[in-house]
């Protein structure tokens, strides 16, 4: 669709993908691309930490302290990866919260909830395919737009 816009394009369809200028960002983390992919599909909503923990872990979660220090190690990760892009104030960080600045981010999902024909053409019933916390969302668009 739009992965080859300027600045910063989220895909959220199909596999989550985020680009910069075309190309495809690398994170330091697996866990920081699914924290961001988690904020994104807030759409601007925050989220405490351990809401996020709980999602990203799954049962796994905890509020155990070494967990609560990777977590910490994988916002440090998104920081510097968006730092490093220039769009560091897409995070939006609170005492114990995080969201986006959505209306700082082109992304598919977005646009669909806009109705943009383009970008509800390239949905085919996955979002976010590789988080299992994302399933949820495909039936609240497929019901919205099909």
């Amino acid at each position: 669709m739009e992965s080859r816009a300027d600045g910063l394009y989220v895909r959220c369809f199909g596999n989550f993908e985020v680009f910069y200028n075309g190309e495809i960002v690398h994170f330091g983390r697996n866990k920081s691309k699914e924290l961001f992919a988690y904020l994104v599909d807030r759409k601007g909503a925050s989220a405490t930490n351990s809401e996020i923990r709980a999602a990203l872990w799954g049962d796994r979660a905890s509020d155990d302290d070494n967990q609560k220090r990777y977590f910490s190690q994988i916002v440090f990760s998104l920081r510097e990866t968006l730092k490093n892009l220039g769009e560091e104030d897409v995070l939006i960080q609170h005492r114990d919260s995080y969201a986006v600045m959505a209306d700082h981010i082109k992304c598919d999902y977005y646009l669909a909830e806009e109705y943009d024909l383009k970008a509800l053409s390239v949905f085919e019933g996955e979002y976010m395919s590789q988080y299992e916390w994302a399933e949820e969302r495909i039936g609240y668009i497929g019901q919205k737009y099909i």
